[in-house]
């Protein structure tokens, strides 16, 4: 438990939100708080910044539950939980992706691989087919496709527990976004 309460406080650092609040801004009033929203609003170097540090932290929750002793999966959720739902921010957060690809490349870098080759092989055929259709942004589902890819993989890399946890945190996230998008009323 020590473990996740830790890998909580650190998951609630969420670089865009500290990155925008050091400019007198919240991001999360003009785009999402993670890599993706930092990058369009502050540029690349600062998009690849939010990617390092927000993926750090779910490196370092994999890090401290090895030294510990502790489900490697427990961490990772604690730090997911953190970036989703952070305690500095007013339990609101990013997406959780970076911390995700962070945990799982801290505990096994073929998964993470798995999960990214994935991602980008879906890339351009869901932009170009399905992401008009689906009304559902590109991190989000093509992040789906590489947790996916990387969940499976777990049955024969191990770390089952852990890629479940992601998968189980982040897909309720998406389900919670996508249940509180408003719809458009019939006349």
């Amino acid at each position: 438990m020590l473990a996740a309460a830790l890998a909580y406080l650190a998951g609630s650092l969420v670089f865009g939100l500290l990155f925008s609040a050091l400019r007198g801004e919240d991001i999360r009033l003009a785009d999402a708080p993670g890599t993706s929203g930092v990058l369009r609003r502050y540029g690349l170097l600062a998009g690849a910044a939010a990617l390092l540090f927000d993926a750090g932290k779910g490196a370092a929750a994999i890090w401290l539950a090895q030294r510990l002793g502790a489900p490697l999966w427990l961490a990772a959720a604690g730090s997911l939980l953190g970036h989703l739902y952070p305690l500095y921010f007013r339990f609101r957060g990013g997406a959780g992706v970076a911390p995700a690809l962070g945990a799982l490349a801290a505990a096994d870098w073929q998964l993470a691989s798995l999960a990214v080759l994935a991602a980008l092989a879906l890339l351009w055929p869901y932009r170009r087919w399905l992401a008009s259709r689906l009304g559902l942004g590109t991190v989000p589902a093509i992040s789906a496709a590489g947790l996916l890819a990387a969940l499976t993989s777990s049955f024969w890399l191990g770390h089952l527990s852990l890629c479940l946890a992601i998968t189980l945190i982040l897909g309720l996230r998406a389900l919670q976004l996508l249940l509180s998008v408003p719809r458009a009323q019939k006349p």
